[in-house]
């Protein structure tokens, strides 16, 4: 028979150290269940993680071990979760005895938890009271009973203590269905548009778990699982530990064919981009420019060299305001054949004209 007691640890909050009640020499097998977070979210583990644990006992005598007596490991882990087995020598002096695991990666320690073990002295010996009672007289059994079928409470005490019960089939006793919750909240469409709305649903998250190595980071999947899970239309983030917190990053974009993913995400004023690729990842920050930091704009925007033109009119313009010229008509065009020829308003126009006389005086 296993015993497991489940727990829920966060490894960015150790403000108390959970306590668990086991018996002097217990004849069980104990497995403790710890689901590790990291700042209230799950916090998976890389597959290739390991743990030892240690542990020392009100008597003062300690001890480490990673396999039970029989050879078979001591611990398992599976993404977010860890399942510890309590070995017999844990469990032999009564007291307080603490007990931590320390999670490996090769030769690296990652992280660590402690449990504490209130070990209750076993009482040998106790002759039988004459006020025994037997539990069955609380939780009476049916004589018979089938796979399948519930217990239905017949009578109970003052105390609200079961007196009598007996056996009822399952027929008539499941639960609303899905569907049934949805047209109560205000769902109109048919059962078959339920089930097909279901079915589209967005899946899961895909979480990337990073760890720090003394490389850089490690990613607990490689570039060809993310593919995998991309394929399958899953959103895909990855845990980053960032000045001690998890962020949750997500992917922004798929390179090189799935071969390496980006993620990208604002924390703390800094903008923080992560690339994974083949169980490797690069993470690289750039801070926001604050108003200050800002450079000024120019409202106006001379041009390096001034403009100038001279004749009739003369001027200079450099951009930086607007200016107007006025171009002066353009004279008539003449030729060697004209000279000494006058010009001469003709139709409205100048023109180079000969002159014959003005005011009686011939030219």
């Amino acid at each position: 028979m296993i015993v497991t007691h489940k727990l829920i640890m966060d490894l960015t909050r150790r403000e108390k150290t959970p306590c668990i009640d086991v018996m002097q020499d217990d004849r069980y097998s104990r497995d403790l269940q710890i689901r590790l977070q990291a700042n209230g979210m799950a916090c998976r583990l890389p597959e290739d993680c390991s743990a030892l644990i240690r542990f020392e006992k009100a008597d003062r005598r300690k001890g480490a071990y990673d396999t039970m007596p029989d050879g078979s490991k001591a611990w398992r882990i599976e993404g977010d979760t860890v399942t510890v087995r309590l070995a017999p020598q844990v469990c032999t002096a009564p007291g307080r005895t603490k007990l931590m695991v320390t999670l490996l990666r090769g030769d690296a320690e990652l992280s660590f938890f402690t449990v504490e073990l209130n070990v209750h002295k076993r009482l040998e010996g106790v002759s039988v009271s004459e006020d025994y009672v037997s539990i069955e007289r609380f939780v009476p059994q049916p004589e018979t009973a089938a796979a399948g079928q519930f217990l239905k409470v017949l009578a109970v005490d003052k105390n609200g203590r079961i007196t009598a019960m007996e056996t009822a089939e399952a027929a008539g006793v499941e639960g609303k269905t899905a569907y049934a919750y949805a047209v109560e909240g205000g769902y109109t469409g048919t059962e078959e548009e339920f089930a097909e709305k279901l079915a589209a649903e967005v899946p899961a998250t895909y979480y990337v778990g990073l760890t720090v190595s003394d490389s850089g980071f490690m990613a607990d999947k490689t570039s060809a699982q993310i593919e995998e899970a991309y394929q399958k239309g899953r959103p895909i983030c990855c845990l980053l530990p960032y000045d001690e917190i998890y962020l949750c990053v997500p992917m922004v974009a798929r390179v090189a064919e799935g071969m390496a993913w980006l993620f990208a995400v604002t924390a703390m004023g800094e903008a923080v981009l992560v690339m994974v690729m083949d169980g490797q990842a690069e993470m690289m920050t750039t801070q926001y420019l604050t108003s200050d930091d800002m450079p000024s704009i120019p409202t106006t925007l001379p041009n390096p060299y001034k403009l100038k033109f001279t004749g009739a009119i003369s001027a200079a313009y450099d951009g930086t305001m607007p200016i107007t010229v006025t171009i002066p008509v353009e004279l008539p065009k003449v030729t060697t054949d004209q000279n000494g020829a006058f010009l001469r308003v003709v139709n409205g126009s100048w023109a180079a004209a000969a002159m014959d006389n003005a005011e009686e005086v011939t030219f």
